[in-house]
């Protein structure tokens, strides 16, 4: 039973992570730019916010994270990283519940990050472009070029993260798919 629940709270952060955080993020990039979205968000993270308004932002944080999921599956797994794909073949191997309980440990440990580095990568220029398009005037000595050289630097390090767990979340899942042994 203490293995079931485990398993239960390892897949609930996974979602978390996967879903739940970047659609957050999201959702607060979006009220830098729309203003009903920004009263919501404010409403949100008050101490006198509502239940009503807490399940309405996370609820539109899941729609987003799972629409950003969308995106990020286009430039990640289409475009940048299309060559290293699971083919339906290595599935095959999943009908081992000894199989399928390390594939979902390795979706858990490295696919879920992957997933919320991808949606990060995705809505991080818009919440830089926010932050530069908000800013009136340079403040303690953040300027338009820094704010450039801190996104670009966050976007990198971001999307080098996204495709190190999706690397590693396919050699992993590959080894376990053929029947390898593996030490982590």
């Amino acid at each position: 039973m203490s293995r079931d629940i485990k398993d239960l709270s390892s897949t609930a952060f996974g979602y978390v992570i996967g879903y739940l955080l970047p659609g957050l993020f999201a959702l607060y990039v979006v009220s830098i730019w729309y203003m009903p979205i920004k009263v919501a968000f404010n409403a949100f993270v008050m101490a006198s916010s509502t239940t009503g308004i807490f399940f309405l932002v996370i609820l539109g944080a899941l729609i987003v994270g799972l629409e950003l999921m969308a995106f990020r599956w286009v430039l990640f797994d289409c475009i940048f990283l299309r060559r290293l794909k699971l083919n339906d073949d290595e599935f095959k191997s999943l009908t081992s519940s000894e199989h399928a309980i390390a594939f979902q440990i390795v979706v858990n440990e490295h696919y879920r990050y992957h997933q919320f580095w991808g949606g990060l990568t995705i809505c991080i220029p818009f919440f830089f472009f926010g932050i530069a398009y908000s800013m009136q005037a340079p403040r303690g000595g953040l300027t338009l070029f820094g704010i450039v050289c801190v996104a670009l630097l966050v976007e990198v390090v971001t999307a080098c993260a996204a495709i190190h767990a999706y690397t590693r979340y396919i050699l992993r899942a590959r080894s376990i798919l053929s029947g390898e042994q593996t030490n982590g």
